[in-house]
């Protein structure tokens, strides 16, 4: 299936006719686990490679990326690697809180030299508290996104009890 193109044509033939929308919220990157992972490889490039095309034709574009449960590590790392650098906002429960900052420690440990590892966190409650909630958003915001993707200026953050963002 060619969502992506589909998509990205429909936005064309809007352009055309003045109508066109400058927010986008995008989903269901777990849904390409279910195929092989170099084939989701290049899917992820062509979403890049749209997104990139979207935004230098007029940076009014915003992209907000809604992550999900993946059950592959290498989904998270294409997500990131691909996408991440033309997304404006992000949105994810606690257990990718848990998968974006644990890749993003990954990335920090394996491309920095240092005698100490930094320790990724274990697996969360379903349920998190506001503040242990907050305790684990603000070091990935000051730490690490603020860093390597600033272009990212809104996290939303939500469980099964509240929504911050």
């Amino acid at each position: 299936m060619q969502y992506v193109e589909d998509y990205h044509d429909t936005l064309d033939k809007l352009s055309s006719q003045n109508l066109t929308p400058f927010k986008h919220m995008f989903a269901g990157y777990q849904y390409m686990e279910a195929q092989p992972k170099l084939e989701a490889k290049k899917r992820f490039k062509v979403i890049k490679d749209n997104w990139a095309k979207m935004k230098n034709e007029n940076q009014n574009h915003t992209i907000h990326v809604e992550l999900a449960h993946f059950n592959y590590h290498h989904t998270i790392h294409y997500v990131m690697k691909y996408l991440f650098n033309y997304t404006d906002s992000i949105g994810f429960n606690e257990q990718e809180l848990f998968a974006v900052y644990n890749q993003l420690v990954f990335y920090k440990n394996r491309y920095e030299d240092s005698e100490d590892d930094e320790q990724e966190i274990g697996p969360s409650s379903s349920r998190l508290t506001h503040y242990d909630s907050l305790n684990l958003i603000y070091p990935l915001i000051k730490r690490f996104l603020v860093e390597k993707y600033p272009n990212i200026s809104r996290v939303q953050y939500h469980t099964l009890g509240h929504m911050i963002t």
